[in-house]
């Protein structure tokens, strides 16, 4: 029995400061134009409740990524209705197609839903056992057979266990657990105990769940020479102290409440960026400080970050936002390392749980200029889009009070 079962459930995350924190990252088989691994996840709002859904279709490309991806799309849409998770999994095993060649279905999934109280609930059919880290020591999740009893590696599993803060949960495809397959080092594949160590490893140090599946994934490519001989998928859920941001972007409508915008800058417990030249300077000026200036980087194409005490950045306004929208709603999440300038700034936005925009009303008079991009014009349209992608894509909790 994991040692986080013997532990006092939590009656609440956000009451206890905590939060989740859920990534994923993949590489798809060499030559194919889509992945054949589907990992999706879903914040419920207001019900401080996760879930995740890691589907891998059989074989890959067009066909695997389909069938991965209406799997996975229906067992999140179930999931957040609050229906019965897995009631639904043996409904859908039940009605997946089934290979006439292989006699197996088109789809492998595990679904994970996880509770304010910081209990989980996994439905698994056909992937590697999910791995529960707790004080460092990795421990698969095999939990209790409950559809297809004498069906090796095609059993439909339930397993519940409690999280404890620090723990993490690691799904993986088989991509991870086969690669290197038929190499003299690794003539079985990396194997589920070698993926075990490295995952102990990886969790050294408590990195972000993003960091943490972003090696996986890259030690399983380095097995098979960069060549991935199959579709590499890891998602990485944790619990954590929850971390907080709050970004300032443009000047407040009435310039009375300049002051209050600079004691709620001092005033914040977490984080803060400032997003804009004259809501720096508005800051600096109430809290008596003084804005210095970096060095432009033509690499990432914004203006150059500034520095104020108490601030982690300090950026350009709507181009630099613009910028930092085009990165997180690519064709792919982003999972950079933050090294260079818009890098430093996606991470600060991403490896945060709340993120709270101070969005200013009023009026800056830059943006009234001819010569500025009219698509750029819009600060708040801008926000709004940002803390879509937040929420949605990287199920961060979004909150924008306007000023």
């Amino acid at each position: 029995m994991p040692q986080s079962l013997e532990q006092a459930p939590l009656q609440s995350l956000l009451a206890e400061g905590l939060a989740w924190d859920v990534a994923h990252h993949q590489q798809k088989k060499y030559g194919e134009i889509l992945p054949g691994d589907v990992f999706l996840a879903q914040q419920v709002v207001g019900e401080e409740r996760m879930l995740t859904v890691l589907a891998d279709g059989l074989g890959s490309g067009v066909k695997a990524n389909v069938l991965a991806g209406l799997t996975a799309t229906m067992a999140l849409r179930y999931a957040a209705a609050r229906r019965d998770v897995v009631q639904f999994a043996r409904t859908l095993l039940r009605t997946l197609p089934v290979c006439q060649v292989r006699g197996i279905s088109y789809s492998t999934f595990t679904i994970c839903e996880m509770n304010a109280d910081g209990s989980v609930c996994i439905a698994d059919y056909g992937n590697p056992d999910v791995l529960h880290v707790h004080d460092g020591v990795a421990t698969p999740v095999q939990g209790d057979i409950i559809e297809g009893k004498g069906t090796p590696g095609r059993t439909l599993r339930q397993a519940t266990l409690q999280m404890a803060p620090g723990d993490y949960l690691v799904f993986c495809s088989d991509g991870i657990t086969q690669a290197g397959m038929g190499k003299p080092q690794t003539p079985m594949g990396w194997g589920p105990a070698q993926v075990q160590q490295a995952v102990e490893q990886g969790a050294r140090g408590q990195p972000p769940a993003r960091i943490l599946a972003r090696t996986l994934v890259q030690r399983a490519s380095y097995l098979d020479d960069q060549l991935p001989k199959d579709d590499i998928t890891c998602g990485v859920v944790s619990l954590r102290k929850q971390r907080c941001l709050q970004v300032f972007s443009g000047p407040p409508y009435d310039q009375g409440r300049d002051v209050e915008m600079a004691r709620r800058f001092r005033e914040w417990e977490g984080l803060n960026l400032i997003c804009g030249g004259t809501t720096a300077d508005i800051i600096a000026r109430e809290c008596d400080e003084t804005v210095g200036f970096a060095k432009p980087n033509a690499a990432d194409g914004i203006p150059p970050f500034s520095f104020l005490e108490g601030a982690e950045l300090v950026t350009e306004g709507v181009i630099t936002l613009q910028a930092v929208l085009n990165v997180l709603q690519g064709d792919e999440a982003w999972n950079g390392l933050g090294k260079d300038p818009l890098g430093q700034l996606c991470s600060l936005l991403v490896d945060s749980d709340s993120i709270h925009f101070v969005l200013g009303a009023g009026v800056n008079h830059a943006h009234h200029n001819p010569q500025f991009p009219a698509h750029l014009r819009d600060r708040r349209r801008l926000i709004e889009d940002l803390a879509r992608v937040l929420e949605d894509r990287y199920c961060k909790r979004v909150h924008i009070e306007l000023w």
